[in-house]
């Protein structure tokens, strides 16, 4: 049984985390259980990879359409947050051994019976796959797990995500491209990849099963070699008989794509030759899952295990190796959730409420302001239009009224931005104990973000994304809290702060003109950024009191547990 070590993570999103199951190099698989008592494997991607942009974008598109696959034969995608600092994805736990365990350490080639229920499940399998518009690109005897009731398929939600783009750079930080052994000819000459790879593949996997061995060789005598033969060979099917089986093993490994039958071709023929009834595993495959399921009821629990650090062998043929054999079955019961997040969380309510009434009291002064100013452009819309100009007496009572407001709001924006500033320190703070997991900056971003020069335009919104996903009261679940509020609030300050420094220097010009005309034109600049400032302002109130109910209602969900 796989422990937890001490620098392993305790929750993922809304799920407890149990032990890990593998690691590769793409991320790593964890057990864990969800608040509601279900199973799952928690997919984590590894922070260096999640950094990459076109990574992160394809992730978030197979994730999406990964959910939609959700058939017999596949574990399905039940969640996932692909914004997160760590990106992850949780399908659903599936009891077996993978059949590369099965096949090479435990039992040997599998009988034909086997073999044709093994056929015609993964066909179907990749149906759902390829209806869902996914290309699993690695599809392979250990992303192949065995039950009692049937094959099923894991990682085809994120497969076509590890790779580069078609048409970029062959290789990437971490890119996996494809499985030595189980790649198709396309994808060892770097070819566009289609459905018709998944079929090259799913004939390669049927040939292991069946004999054991990998149709082109191991990689012993050098990858190259192995990739070559796959690319210009013949497979070796030794052992396996004349029959429907080695047919549709045959045409599935051609190749050229084109003449290889298409997926519902498969499920068609597969359905007709696969057996009527009875067990599809042999006795001795079943016995050994059964003995592994009686082990399991004297295993140590998670809080008991996680005291002795046990070493887990990464899967070097792909990202996300299946768990060793003894890792699968129903975990022990949940532990009890920590309390860390009750005893360092403070509610950050009465800091909002200041902070909501100083950002009210800025925004009726900026109406005040822009009404003043709103008054001033029609006096010089009127002089400019009769050819007369405003005198020294008029200029003189505007100038003297707009320094009083600009003094006014001086002393209000000084103390909102110290509360603002206090307020968003405390909710940082909570969302690390929330989620400590989730963020990209350490908590000194919080306050210096604001006041670095050209970072300041997006660094303080990344840590305020990663606050509110942490924040959420459904721990990051697809019922994700909407962040409309959030994003118009800072799109309008970031143009409120640019066009703000553009026209600052500018502002009291129009005092200086004996033009109207061009008095009125100076003064415009001025008008639209109150305008901007009164948005932003607006949006802000709203930000803050939407942040701080999901972080007072995700405390009180904690201490109530």
């Amino acid at each position: 049984m796989g422990g937890m070590s001490p620098v392993e993570p305790q929750w993922i999103g809304r799920y407890r985390v149990l032990r890990k199951l593998g690691e590769g190099g793409m991320g790593q698989v964890f057990l864990a259980r969800s608040e509601g008592g279900r199973t799952v494997a928690v997919k984590v991607i590894r922070p260096e990879v999640a950094h990459e942009p076109e990574f992160r974008r394809r992730f978030r598109l197979e994730v999406e359409a990964a959910r939609k696959v959700g058939g017999a034969c596949t574990a399905p995608v039940l969640d996932a947050d692909t914004e997160a600092a760590v990106p992850w994805v949780a399908t659903g736990y599936v009891a077996g051994p993978a059949l590369h365990t099965v096949v090479a350490e435990d039992y040997g080639p599998l009988p034909e019976h086997s073999v044709r229920t093994l056929a015609h499940g993964l066909a179907s399998a990749l149906q759902e796959i390829h209806a869902a518009g996914l290309v699993h690109r690695d599809l392979k005897p250990s992303n192949v797990l065995v039950t009692v009731d049937g094959p099923r398929v894991i990682d085809f939600g994120i497969a076509r995500a590890l790779h580069p783009a078609v048409g970029g750079p062959a290789t990437q930080t971490g890119a996996v491209l494809g499985s030595p052994g189980f790649m198709s000819p396309e994808q060892v000459r770097g070819e566009r990849v289609n459905a018709a790879s998944d079929v090259f593949c799913y004939g390669a996997v049927l040939a292991f099963a069946a004999t054991g061995r990998l149709p082109f060789g191991t990689p012993e005598g050098g990858l190259h070699a192995l990739m070559f033969r796959v690319a210009t060979e013949e497979p070796d099917l030794t052992g396996l008989a004349e029959g429907p089986l080695r047919d549709v093993i045959v045409c599935c490994l051609a190749k050229d794509p084109a003449g290889r039958p298409d997926v519902a071709e498969l499920v068609e023929f597969t359905r007709q030759h696969a057996p009527a009834a009875g067990p599809w595993l042999p006795g001795e495959v079943l016995a050994g899952l059964g003995r592994h399921a009686a082990q399991l009821l004297d295993a140590e629990s998670p809080v008991a295990a996680a005291r002795v650090r046990v070493a887990t062998v990464p899967d070097a043929a792909g990202a996300f190796g299946p768990p060793p054999a003894a890792e699968f079955g129903p975990p022990p019961p949940l532990p009890a959730p920590p309390r860390e997040d009750v005893v360092t969380t403070e509610s950050p309510r009465g800091m909002a409420i200041a902070l909501q009434a100083l950002l009210v009291v800025l925004v009726l002064l900026m109406l005040a302001y822009l009404g003043y100013q709103v008054d001033v452009f029609r006096t010089l819309t009127d002089a400019a239009d009769t050819g007369s100009a405003l005198t020294d007496a008029e200029v003189d009572q505007y100038k003297g009224l707009f320094t009083d407001l600009e003094v006014l709001r001086g002393l209000v924006v000084v103390p909102t931005i110290v509360m603002w500033l206090l307020w968003f320190w405390r909710v940082r703070i909570n969302a690390e104990a929330f989620a400590p997991d989730r963020h990209r900056y350490r908590r000194g971003w919080a306050l210096w973000g604001w006041f670095t020069p050209v970072a300041s335009l997006w660094i303080p919104k990344l840590v305020t994304d990663d606050i509110w996903a942490a924040s959420d009261p459904n721990g990051g679940s697809a019922r994700r809290v909407p962040r409309g509020f959030l994003n118009a609030w800072w799109v309008f300050w970031v143009v409120e702060l640019i066009f703000g420094l553009l026209s600052f220097s500018g502002m009291y010009d129009w005092y200086d003109s004996d033009d109207p005309a061009e008095s009125r034109l100076l003064l415009l600049p001025n008008i639209v950024d109150n305008l901007l400032t009164i948005a932003a302002s607006g949006f802000a109130v709203a930000v803050v009191g939407r942040l701080t109910a999901m972080q007072v209602r995700r405390r009180r969900a904690a201490v109530a547990a």
